[in-house]
């Protein structure tokens, strides 16, 4: 047996193969060797998917700080224009839109 082919059906074989008896090529340690690079795929995906999580979450956190920054930059705008009297219907429209993002 393959050591990166193995499932259900062959443990329950080497089992079985174990409680009558049967020699076989399989040494007992398999089932360990098993478990143990079963467990280490299972750790190496989990990292991997929270590395690729991790990165799409700081992604995420820079997206949210441009829009930050861009809200905070029209909202001085807004104000200085208040203050000053002039037009403030395209700031306040940009304000709206990237609130709304």
């Amino acid at each position: 047996m393959a050591d990166h082919e193995h499932d259900a059906r062959a443990m329950t074989s080497t089992d079985l193969s174990e409680e009558l008896g049967v020699q076989m090529n399989d040494q007992l340690s398999t089932h360990f060797r098993r478990a143990l690079r079963s467990l280490n795929i299972s750790v190496i995906f989990q990292k991997r998917m929270n590395i690729a999580n991790d990165k799409e979450l700081a992604r995420r956190y820079q997206d949210l700080q441009k829009l930050e920054q861009q809200a905070s930059t029209q909202t001085q705008k807004l104000k200085r224009a208040f203050t000053e009297g002039m037009d403030t219907e395209g700031s306040l429209k940009k304000l709206k839109s990237i609130e709304i993002q």
